[in-house]
């Protein structure tokens, strides 16, 4: 077995085999595709994987759900494995431990004492978002964290709600009186109209968006500066006495 796993005497299940693979496809000898992989090489992959598992999900196939399922674990090993291998500091054992630590950490109302035992969701919520934010304490924005590569509408989502938990967003009320939409599919069927009217007109949406996401989240830093000038709020948004 590969130097991942402790020496013990263990039955091997079918992880511990598929680590098996990895370790032989990467060791000298294995697949000569395989070994001249890097951290940025195998980023796509990750992503067109993850995105598959998603698409599977949503189609509510259960056997297509567990391929893809398999694939994103495949690339989570593969990204492992070649860490070990080139002595990064770090290889599967080591994530497992650091993961296993940070969600028994944040889920303290399972595995905390019995003060913070709870089954309430919105107790649940702010109990991992005051665990998460001083996980995070070093950090000097809300916009910290927020994925880059996020597709845009997502990405602009993401930025959106940080802005808004500094108050920044404006009122809500009049944000959705602006659009006034019934359900989401009157949502999705205006952003595809906006979509289509776009590429008609020579324009791509997604850089189109993603750029004007950008101008917000350099309105929110600026704010920030502001904030925190005024002592309102001090590192990674989090707001003083006088609230925002």
């Amino acid at each position: 077995m590969p130097s991942l796993f402790s020496d013990a005497p263990r039955a091997e299940s079918a992880v511990d085999q598929l680590i098996e693979t990895v370790h032989v496809l990467l060791a000298p000898g294995g697949c000569a595709w395989d070994r001249q992989q890097t951290h940025k090489t195998l980023a796509k992959y990750l992503l067109e994987e993850s995105c598959e598992a998603i698409d599977a999900i949503e189609a509510g196939d259960a056997e297509e759900v567990a391929e893809e399922l398999g694939d994103v674990l495949f690339q989570v090993l593969f990204h492992a494995e070649i860490a070990r291998r080139d002595g990064e500091g770090y290889d599967l054992d080591s994530i497992a431990a650091a993961t296993n630590e940070k969600m028994r950490r944040r889920h303290a109302h399972v595995f905390g004492d019995e003060s913070q035992r709870t089954q309430d969701i919105a107790e649940i919520e702010a109990s991992w978002k005051r665990i998460k934010d001083e996980e995070k304490a070093a950090r000097t924005s809300v916009l910290e964290g927020v994925p880059q590569s996020l597709p845009a509408l997502a990405l602009a989502a993401k930025v959106i709600s940080r802005g808004e938990s500094l108050g920044l967003m404006g009122d809500r009320d009049s944000m959705a009186a602006s659009f006034p939409f019934a359900d989401e599919r009157e949502v999705g069927r205006m952003l595809l109209a906006m979509t289509a009217a776009a590429r008609a007109q020579g324009f791509d949406p997604e850089n189109a968006l993603r750029a004007t996401v950008r101008e917000l989240a350099g309105e929110i830093r600026d704010a920030e500066v502001k904030l925190g000038d005024a002592g309102v709020i001090g590192s990674a948004g989090e707001t003083g006495s006088a609230g925002v």
